[in-house]
């Protein structure tokens, strides 16, 4: 199955926008807030991950879009532990297609990046294997928040440019909980 560029492309922008906040003189950290949580089973590792808002970017690290009768769902979960925030990231992509519990959801994608966007990274496109998403609760209107749990199985790529290695994978399962914001 080819890679899905949206949400490839979704992780990398998001990942960058994350980099260039970190990267900034101590004087001028950005700060950020927590607004929901993740924890997971990545192989025989647990993994426990923040969503974050930027309030003065203005951004988030789980934000939802729009398009159509189609909302596609960002959650990128950051290791509060981790030495460097871009390390030790975990992503879920998904659309759906509805609101509450009830929403459909049409695709969805894992990507673990464990060593930031230097090394290595674990996904489930390109054929790695299927992410199910089952939601507990879905809101985009007064309460924009989101609820459930996940399955997976992702893969290894040395780097964007190179084939999935589908000998080298890892199973996921998890929970999240988090505020979800309208993407910019």
């Amino acid at each position: 199955m080819p890679a899905n560029p949206l949400t490839t492309a979704a992780s990398f922008a998001a990942l960058l926008s994350l980099a260039a906040a970190a990267g900034l003189p101590s004087c001028a950290q950005v700060q950020t807030t927590t607004v929901g949580t993740i924890k997971a089973q990545i192989g025989d590792q647990p993994y426990a991950g923040e969503f974050l808002a930027i309030p003065s970017e203005g951004a988030t690290t789980a934000s939802f879009r729009p398009y159509g009768p189609v909302t596609g769902v960002t959650l990128q979960a950051h290791d509060p532990k981790s030495d460097s925030r871009m390390n030790n990231v975990f992503t879920l992509e998904f659309s759906v297609m509805g609101d509450g519990a009830a929403a459909t959801v049409a695709t969805a994608t894992a990507t673990y990046w464990p060593n930031g966007m230097d090394g290595a990274f674990y996904t489930s496109d390109e054929g790695g294997g299927e992410t199910v998403i089952n939601l507990e609760s879905l809101g985009f209107d007064a309460e924009t928040s989101v609820t459930g749990s996940f399955t997976s199985t992702i893969c290894r790529k040395n780097n964007f440019m190179t084939e999935i290695d589908l000998d080298t994978c890892l199973p996921v399962e998890g929970r999240f909980e988090t505020a979800i914001e309208q993407a910019n």
